[in-house]
């Protein structure tokens, strides 16, 4: 299985890390008189780091901010890595021949929208292509399950079917954003609930010190709880959106509700499991009037 971000913890790692600017937050006079009193920021507004996990973190940065580059051989040789792992374990025909060319219709077997799968790339950078390698070794068979429930096979509808390729693509896109790795955002100019808080930004850079594929496993399982969130709600694909938000507010509970717990002990659940927290519905003004 390929170690894609393992070596960030060499000890000659260098330090490239670019702290982020989280949303500021809105003050009355009164917060306003508070934060003038106290030094150290309240632990949702607290994004500081220590030196390790700045190193990690800085690392994560630089592959986000790569993207895929079709005239690279090593990025064609990623691609087909990820075909020779995915397609054995999907029903077909010459599933052992790699494509030669730019086009092969295997690859939207695969989930990709087109016959030529580097045009998904536009977004989500070469991270996303390693994620969906990164998966795959680590459970093929569960993925070829997704890529047919996607599909329209299985207790999926046809209707309701969704690329699964590109849906990988763009949660990782969307999750890398949410934990402020993505600098080519507009600093500070997002909204509070369109990132993480401090406490699940320190959190993600502890498990990140721990396990550097951490972000692999996360969007991975945020893959899962799209997935879940599609098929439960027979959305379109129209609405995927709401599925990758879903996702991540996923993601948000699994930072938090781990963090008293030790790294290793949370991240050994999870690449178990690739299940996150469910999330708890909050109780509507009709079922509290039933209450009482």
């Amino acid at each position: 299985m390929v170690a894609f971000l393992r070596h960030t913890l060499q000890p000659d790692a260098v330090n490239t890390y670019l702290a982020p600017q989280p949303p500021k937050p809105q003050f009355s006079f009164f917060d306003w008189l508070q934060a003038c009193c106290v030094e150290k920021p309240a632990g949702d507004q607290d994004y500081r780091l220590r030196q390790k996990e700045e190193v990690v973190l800085g690392h994560l940065q630089q592959e986000v901010a790569t993207t895929f580059n079709a005239h690279s051989q090593e990025h064609e040789d990623f691609l087909q890595t990820y075909f020779k792992v995915a397609i054995p374990a999907l029903d077909g025909k010459d599933r052992t021949l790699t494509p030669t060319g730019r086009r092969d219709p295997r690859w939207k077997l695969l989930g990709f929208q087109d016959e030529d799968p580097r045009t998904d790339f536009r977004g989500g950078g070469l991270l996303s292509l390693k994620c969906l390698i990164w998966m795959t070794q680590l459970d093929a068979q569960r993925v070829a399950q997704l890529i047919r429930e996607s599909s329209g096979q299985g207790t999926l509808s046809p209707e309701y079917w969704y690329p699964f390729a590109a849906a990988v693509i763009n949660v990782c896109f969307e999750l890398s954003n949410w934990l402020l790795l993505d600098q080519r955002r507009a600093n500070g100019k997002v909204q509070p609930d369109e990132v993480c808080n401090g406490l699940e930004y320190r959190r993600f850079a502890e498990l990140t010190v721990e396990e550097p594929e951490t972000f692999l496993l996360l969007a991975t399982s945020a893959v899962v709880a799209m997935h879940e969130e599609w098929s439960s709600k027979k959305y379109t694909v129209m609405e995927f959106r709401k599925c990758v938000k879903t996702a991540i507010r996923r993601v948000s509970n699994f930072l938090s509700q781990t963090s008293k717990e030790r790294s290793e002990k949370a991240l050994a659940e999870l690449r178990t499991t690739w299940q996150l927290p469910p999330l708890v519905q909050s109780p509507t003004l009709e079922s509290l009037m039933r209450g009482l």
